[in-house]
């Protein structure tokens, strides 16, 4: 995330011209949380199995665990981008978000990785890995 909001994408302002400019970061976040609410909600409607019980459920704690982080920490990082803070201030927050939520979310991510593996494998189900573990 830090590298998105570092980096934001741009969109399209005027379709006759192909003009574009570039994303807010407060879209750019609000973009995320609409993404992740839409595949939350997926999620929630998916039929529970023994086969997919742990691994819907491992999806939905690691839903349960980032929506807020970016509906509070992400928010208030994009508006200090969107304010022009300085560097060590937008630096001290990402540090901030880092040290509280990297390890939780690593192992919750790592979960629902390895149970969806596993599961593609068990049900012959072909996955490409197109992005790696996020660090």
């Amino acid at each position: 995330m830090e590298y998105e909001l570092a980096n934001p994408s741009v969109k399209l302002v005027d379709a006759k011209t192909m003009a574009t400019t570039t994303m807010t970061r407060a879209e750019v976040i609000d973009a995320k949380i609409e993404t992740i609410e839409t595949n939350f909600e997926k999620v929630k409607a998916l039929s529970i199995t023994d086969e997919t019980k742990e691994m819907i459920n491992a999806a939905l704690a690691l839903y349960e665990f980032v929506l807020p982080v970016y509906k509070n920490e992400y928010k208030q990082l994009a508006s200090l981008y969107d304010n022009k803070a300085g560097a060590e201030e937008i630096a001290a927050m990402e540090k901030s978000i880092r040290e509280k939520y990297a390890d939780k979310f690593d192992k919750l991510y790592n979960a629902v990785n390895t149970m969806g593996f596993a599961y593609a494998e068990k049900n012959g189900i072909k996955v490409q890995t197109v992005n790696p573990v996020p660090n």
